[in-house]
């Protein structure tokens, strides 16, 4: 299954449920290299927003300004009122970021990259790429999917793609997305996250809706996208 080609087609996911009981229909934002060297696939992964150590990055930043990385903050509130934050870096490439990284902790061993984490990149507005600090493990990946078919979004007025996950597959997204809720999962292609939505709740009913673009040609790249994820 080749996802490479893939990544700059995805754009938003909206994940979503036939089953009436379930919660409102969250929308997704808009993932490179876990790792420089990161394997192949469809992967979903939770993110460690608020963590020290990248706050701890994001304030080296200030000490290191000729490097070409800048500090950002995300910040939201969970459905329930609590204050959530995503400290991250940006800079013109992933290896940019990766190599100030890795500088930052020969000198500080408090700025390193815990081994039980990993960074991802997502390429945002300018070209430019940004970080999230996720979790190793893939939560859900490409086998989890059982179909994936294009239809038409009237709300958004272009195609999309829905897909269903396996009944094992399902109730993991479920309990995953009750277990993290408040706070982002990363939806990653061949390494890159190309989403990373803060999940409002449980999400039920074993369904995801992803939408292509932008793209001159949304509705091929729809086709291909479906195709790709059934050819697993």
């Amino acid at each position: 299954m080749r996802f490479r080609a893939l990544v700059a087609v995805l754009g938003l996911l909206v994940a979503c449920s036939t089953q009436a009981e379930v919660d409102e229909t969250p929308r997704v934002e808009q993932v490179q290299p876990a790792s420089l060297s990161a394997p192949h696939g469809l992967r979903f992964k939770v993110v460690d927003d608020g963590a020290t150590v990248m706050k701890q990055l994001t304030e080296y930043v200030a000490i290191e300004r000729e490097r070409g990385v800048k500090a950002e903050v995300d910040r939201w509130r969970s459905e329930s009122g609590t204050a959530l934050t995503d400290f991250y870096l940006t800079a013109n490439a992933p290896g940019t970021i990766h190599e100030f990284v890795l500088d930052a902790g020969e000198k500080d061993p408090d700025l390193l990259i815990p081994p039980d984490r990993e960074l991802a990149f997502q390429q945002i507005e300018s070209g430019l790429w940004r970080t999230y600090l996720v979790f190793p493990t893939a939560e859900l990946d490409e086998a989890s999917i059982a179909r994936a078919d294009v239809s038409f979004d009237p709300a958004l007025a272009q195609p999309t793609v829905t897909v269903d996950f396996t009944p094992a597959a399902a109730r993991q997204f479920s309990d995953l997305t009750a277990r993290i809720s408040g706070h982002k999962l990363a939806v990653l292609v061949d390494g890159t996250v190309v989403a990373a939505p803060v999940i409002n709740g449980r999400i039920a009913g074993g369904r995801a809706q992803i939408t292509v673009g932008p793209s001159p040609h949304v509705a091929a790249d729809a086709a291909a996208l479906a195709a790709a994820l059934n050819a697993r």
